[in-house]
């Protein structure tokens, strides 16, 4: 029996053909979206997202790379330096830096998201929420319209002690499917550092997993203006990274640092120890750490060994006072291509020199019973900052001592 097919008469025999040839023709359209889709899942992490290669222009940088100037001082919050390069990219000039350094509780060693999210409500007219976002849908904020970027919470390393529970901000300014890459303001590693798409996915494997794919949005209120205001800057390119963000020693001589300056502020001795050590006994450790970080973490090793107190703790704290004490000097200069270190706590006559270390050796001798030394220690130190009131009581009640 004929039948009509495309204006043509085709009998039965013919019809079986054409069906099974329509079927394979369907399973080859099929199976072609299912490897497109796939191959678009495994650039963007979604199966229904769009490749994004755009970063977004102009997102300043602060962080431990830039602590020069009036405004750079930020503390070590790395969320404070965070809220900072967010609200001087959608309002340039327009903020006070000590107030958004002020506005997290110093007595608070680890900042959540709704830590963030407060301060930041607290400095201006925003729309702030927090959002979970796979990879492949990070271009609805990263593109050409919203230009917003984006405030997220990483661990330091893929290998980072389970129990150092430290997340440090980072800004996302940049999404490069095509590469697998991320592109970061990272107060620790610099600006637009760029992190592949499996770092990141390994990072993310140490947070806990509400905090995964979790970004702070933050944009102004009335957005269109914002956005037709950054559209009239006149867009630079970013700086190039300096060859101490870039440096591989470098890189790894600073997360060791930081994860153990994050250590020591949760408590954890132990660890803190650990990683500082690590970076100390590092082959490339005078040759590639900032002698500003080198003090620090003197200071800090030294503040373990103090607070562990003991005829043994005691001298190992005065052993890394005097340490840090030996290469405190200009600490204001440039290190390679590291532009230095703008320190709050120094006098102007004295500039590049800190005060915590004398206070270290202070309490080591005090730890001793040398009460003469551990008062010339601490007036060094108060030399230095004169504003520091807690120094000021130890020296008064150290004079009350010596009398008796």
């Amino acid at each position: 029996m004929p039948y009509i097919f495309n204006g043509k008469e085709i009998n039965v025999g013919r019809k079986k053909y054409l069906i099974a040839g329509l079927a394979v023709v369907v399973l080859f359209v099929l199976a072609g979206g299912y490897l497109l889709s796939a191959k678009r899942k495994a650039l963007t992490g979604s199966s229904t997202a769009k490749l994004v290669n755009y970063t977004i222009p102009d997102v300043p940088y602060f962080g431990l790379y830039n602590h020069i100037g009036k405004n750079s001082y930020l503390g070590q919050k790395t969320s404070a330096s965070a809220i900072a390069m967010l609200l001087e990219y959608w309002n340039p000039g327009e903020n006070n830096f000590d107030e958004i350094r002020r506005s997290f509780d110093p007595r608070k060693q680890e900042v959540s998201m709704d830590d963030v999210i407060k301060a930041i409500d607290m400095m201006g007219d925003y729309s702030t929420k927090g959002e979970h976002l796979e990879m492949g849908e990070l271009g609805k904020y990263i593109n050409t319209e919203k230009k917003t970027p984006l405030l997220l919470f990483l661990p330091l390393d893929k290998n980072q002690a389970v129990d150092v529970e430290y997340n440090s901000t980072n800004i996302l300014i940049g999404v490069n499917s095509t590469e697998k890459k991320l592109i970061l303001h990272s107060y620790w590693f610099g600006n637009n550092y760029e992190m592949s798409f499996d770092e990141y996915n390994e990072l993310l494997k140490k947070m806990a997993p509400a905090l995964r794919n979790y970004y702070i949005v933050v944009q102004p209120k009335n957005l269109q203006v914002a956005l037709e205001s950054i559209d009239k800057r006149a867009s630079v390119p970013y700086p190039a990274r300096t060859s101490v963000m870039s440096d591989v020693d470098s890189r790894s001589l600073i997360k060791d640092y930081a994860i153990g300056l994050a250590a020591f502020k949760l408590g954890n001795k132990e660890k803190a120890l650990q990683y500082f050590g690590q970076a100390e006994k590092a082959p490339k450790f005078f040759e590639k750490m900032p002698p500003f970080l080198k003090v620090e973490l003197y200071y800090y090793e030294g503040s373990v060994y103090a607070m562990q107190g003991g005829d043994d703790g005691y001298k190992k704290a005065l052993e890394y006072a005097q340490k840090a004490i030996d290469l405190n000097r200009n600490l204001d200069k440039s290190f390679l291509d590291w532009p230095g270190y703008g320190l709050a706590e120094n006098r102007p006559s004295m500039y590049g020199v800190d005060s915590k270390p004398y206070v270290l050796a202070g309490d080591a001798y005090l730890g001793q019973n040398r009460l003469s030394e551990a008062k010339k220690s601490y007036e060094k130190g108060l030399d230095i900052c004169p504003k520091d009131a807690e120094l000021k009581v130890k020296i008064t009640a150290l004079e009350e001592k010596i009398k008796i």
